[in-house]
């Protein structure tokens, strides 16, 4: 698969759900729904708050608005789910969602402490990460498109297969960090703290490097990442 489509797909993976009809309103109108399958579905607005979640997959989903304030979320799967605006007062999660929950919610963990988190599959795209502390995170697979970590301590993180397409990077600290397959295309690393060896790891194209070049600048789509 060419690379942009593989960045188009990361780009619009909660795009696509919200193109996929809304689930009927009686598909959730039971108070239990556990173990119930809304994988990719999108339930953007919807009213849960109360209902028995415990199990469900909601993998990928659109869940941006909805409310799920006081239901029992343990157990329940949120990789990749796009939340943001959702309403989880209340609500029971497991430690890793609830340590989360307010950034996926708000988008904005700029300057909070996020080090030794669990923060694999998790939907990030645009989140403001500004001076957050993610020191040996894990970030595994995680969606940062187009994310704000200008000055963020990565050091020792684990953020193998992690998108960071067209993010910002600038004086990022990755020393230690584990980059295997990680995404950098089109992502600015200007001042930023890594080595050549943590790069030959990962996948580069139109970068911008610590140094200020652009890495494969033949390849950029249109204009050259920002300094």
């Amino acid at each position: 698969m060419a690379p942009f489509v593989i960045l188009l797909i990361l780009f619009l993976g909660p795009a696509l759900a919200c193109n996929k009809s809304n689930v009927p309103d009686e598909v959730i109108a039971p108070d239990d729904l556990s173990g119930k399958d809304f994988r990719f579905e999108s339930l953007e607005g919807m009213d849960l708050s109360g209902k028995n979640l415990q199990n469900a997959d909601f993998t990928g989903a659109d869940l941006r608005e909805a409310n799920f304030s006081g239901a029992d979320l343990t157990g329940a799967v949120l990789d990749m789910a796009y939340l943001r605006g959702a309403d989880f007062s209340g609500a029971k999660l497991d430690d890793k969602w609830q340590q989360m929950i307010e950034l996926l919610v708000t988008g904005d963990g700029a300057n909070k402490d996020y080090s030794h988190l669990d923060m694999s599959d998790a939907e990030l795209i645009h989140v403001n990460l500004s001076g957050a502390n993610l020191e040996y995170a894990n970030l595994d697979r995680s969606n940062l498109f187009n994310a704000k970590i200008v000055g963020a301590d990565l050091s020792h993180a684990s953020a193998v297969g992690t998108t960071f397409s067209f993010a910002k990077l600038n004086n990022a600290n990755l020393i230690g960090a584990d980059t295997q397959k990680a995404h950098f295309d089109n992502a600015t690393l200007t001042g930023a703290k890594v080595t050549s060896e943590q790069l030959k790891t990962a996948n580069l194209r139109c970068t911008r490097m610590p140094d200020g070049t652009v890495y494969k600048e033949n390849e950029c789509q249109s204009t050259t990442p920002s300094p």
